[in-house]
C-alpha cells in the first residue's frame, strides 16, 4: 500500500532497563542509544526467529459453539502450543 513501509528485523538484543518507560501513555518512544545509555558493541544479537503460522481453521474452529468450555489452564495450554511460548508467557484476564 501506497506511504506504507513493511520492516523486517533479522537480528535482535534482549536489553534490561529498569525503569526506561515512565509512565507514557503509549509504551513506544522513538530514541538513540545513547539516549538510553547503551553501547551497541555490548550488545548480543540472536536471528530473529521465523514466524509461526497459525491456521485460521484452527482459530475459527476453537470459538466453535459446539466446542465445550476451557478453564483457564487449558487456554493458556492450547494458546502456548498455538504460539510456541511457554504456559508462563500466557496471561489471561476476564472482565465482567
Amino acid at each position: 500500500m501506497e506511504g506504507r513501509w513493511l520492516v523486517k528485523i533479522s537480528e535482535f538484543a534482549k536489553v534490561n532497563i529498569a525503569k526506561a518507560w515512565k509512565g507514557w501513555r503509549n509504551p513506544v518512544r522513538y530514541t538513540d542509544f545513547e539516549g538510553l545509555g547503551i553501547d551497541p558493541a555490548t550488545l548480543v544479537f540472536e536471528p530473529m526467529p521465523e514466524p509461526r503460522a497459525v491456521s485460521r481453521v484452527a482459530i475459527v474452529a476453537s470459538h466453535s459453539a459446539a466446542t465445550k468450555p476451557l478453564t483457564i489452564s487449558e487456554a493458556k495450554r492450547g494458546l502456548a502450543k498455538a504460539f510456541g511460548v511457554s504456559e508462563d508467557a500466557i496471561e489471561i484476564t476476564i472482565r465482567g
